[in-house]
């Protein structure tokens, strides 16, 4: 199916209107190397794309170049706000930005949606990433885990993402999947100022959810593997860092790729779903590899004597 651009964009506009943002995969005409970009904003905004202007909100171009662009958004008279990510551009696919300005950063939220292309050509694919992490996902109305999480067999076509966490707006995305593509979906939260304070505890698991900064070591009641003294050397956001060179280290080892966090979260056991995090790891540095099975999961001793799970595809294995 061939989607008319403008008449796209004008839904696009209504969606973001009421809260919601769609992502479509749309046809272009063969042998362009085009792809598609729609920006839109709770105000006027000016639009940059590589440190060029481009227009205002709501923007759309459907005839940019494929590739990685720096976007950069400006309100109107409030340079010190600015925000800046990087946006990839694919051939034929429509790629969305929809960021929500608050009073300040933390009271600020966006969403960004990406399609990219996958080995299978019939298979669709969900990758969810969150600001802050370790919160609540609903797919299609159903609690699946915590982000982040990959789905890798969902239905092509319509589809509702809900993140939640105690402390921030809740955000509700309305997307579409393409067979032979990945959905990329990067959400941050916006603080709920409406919020005198924010509940310490509570039964329901949305507010079960905190960021590592609002939950401190000693507020637990049972011993932490965080709070646990160990000679590994660890930031002061508790992420620990392994062998800076592998030259040091008797092989099998693990390199830890680039997540776009700067850590990857280690496991105690091979599901991202539930509350089993037992810690951090620090990207591009190197821990003692266990083994590797053919599930998506890696066993490394990220600790002496500790031993976890983390995802296959953020790391490097050298046997």
């Amino acid at each position: 199916m061939v989607f008319h651009w403008k008449k796209m964009a004008k839904v696009l506009a209504v969606l973001a209107a009421g809260g919601v943002l769609a992502g479509c995969s749309l046809t272009l005409p063969v042998g362009k190397n085009r792809g598609a970009l729609q920006v839109m904003a709770n105000l006027g905004v000016e639009v940059f794309l590589n440190e060029t202007h481009v227009g205002q909100t709501p923007f759309f171009d459907e005839k940019l170049k494929t590739g990685e662009y720096t976007l950069k958004l400006v309100p109107n008279g409030a340079e010190n706000q600015a925000w800046q990510s990087k946006v990839v551009i694919s051939k034929g696919v429509l790629t969305v930005v929809n960021y929500e300005f608050g009073a300040n950063s933390e009271s600020g939220g966006y969403a960004i949606l990406e399609l990219t292309e996958i080995v299978n050509k019939k298979a669709s694919e969900i990758a969810i990433t969150s600001v802050p992490d370790n919160v609540v996902v609903r797919l299609d109305g159903e609690l699946t885990g915590f982000s982040p999480m990959s789905f890798e067999e969902v239905t092509p076509g319509d589809h509702t993402i809900g993140l939640e966490a105690a402390g921030y707006k809740q955000r509700v995305i309305n997307a579409k999947t393409s067979e032979g593509h990945r959905l990329r979906v990067t959400v941050k939260l916006a603080r709920d100022n409406s919020l005198a304070e924010v509940p310490a505890a509570s039964e329901s698991a949305s507010e079960q959810i905190a960021t590592d900064e609002e939950t401190a070591p000693e507020a637990s009641p049972t011993p932490s593997l965080k709070a646990s003294p160990s000679p590994t050397p660890k930031s002061s956001d508790g992420v620990i860092s392994g062998a800076t060179s592998a030259s040091g280290l008797s092989k099998p080892y693990v390199q830890i790729l680039d997540t776009g966090l700067g850590w990857l979260r280690v496991r105690s056991k091979p599901t991202g779903v539930g509350d089993n995090e037992v810690a951090k790891v620090k990207v591009g540095t190197f821990f003692p590899f266990v083994e590797q099975d053919e599930t998506g999961w890696t066993k490394l001793e990220y600790e002496e004597g500790k031993e976890g799970f983390v995802a296959s595809k953020y790391v490097k294995v050298t046997e």
